[in-house]
């Protein structure tokens, strides 16, 4: 609980990474603390926050930060029972728009302030929920061509393959 309550001074508002955490942290106190007298407030605060986030366009610019705007947006879906949504036309851009960044090398190349291969663990289980609600075989080719071509040894950030099966699970 007091993990959650400094959202309050500092919430973060719009379509980005950090409001979309936000919003999955509060949730997610909220769910694992239903007792608790704040966690009305918390799934009220969530609620809000998320909201600038749900079926609209985001406004991250950097090939980093797109994933994990992403990879929270449909894990708050998720906590909230409504993963569906991600068939929303604007969803459905944004894994389109990805899968179709895919160099030749296998991973989508850095923009913005991203760097080299930093972000590709997270783009992985994004694909992967695509392919599974979208029943679409285009997504699971990304998610399987990013992670033969980045996975433990060949980027420099030396994730274990157990954290991005971890992040699978979501």
């Amino acid at each position: 609980a007091l993990t959650v309550e400094p959202v309050f001074s500092h919430p973060e508002w719009g379509a980005m990474n950090r409001a979309i955490l936000r919003s999955c942290g509060l949730w997610y106190a909220a769910s694992l603390l239903p007792e608790h007298p704040a966690a009305a407030r918390w799934r009220q605060m969530a609620e809000i926050i998320a909201a600038d986030n749900l079926d609209r366009w985001e406004i991250e610019d950097a090939s980093t930060y797109h994933p994990i705007w992403l990879l929270y947006t449909i894990w708050y879906l998720e906590l909230r029972g409504q993963r569906r949504r991600i068939g929303s036309p604007v969803y459905r851009w944004y894994f389109d728009y990805f899968s179709r960044l895919i160099a030749p090398h296998g991973t989508i190349p850095d923009f913005g302030d991203g760097d080299w291969r930093s972000a590709w663990f997270n783009f992985v289980p994004c694909f992967e929920a695509a392919a599974a609600e979208l029943r679409e075989p285009h997504y699971r080719w990304a998610a399987a061509r990013i992670f033969r071509s980045c996975s433990e040894g060949r980027t420099h950030e030396r994730i274990h393959l157990a954290e991005v099966a971890s992040l699978l699970t979501l």
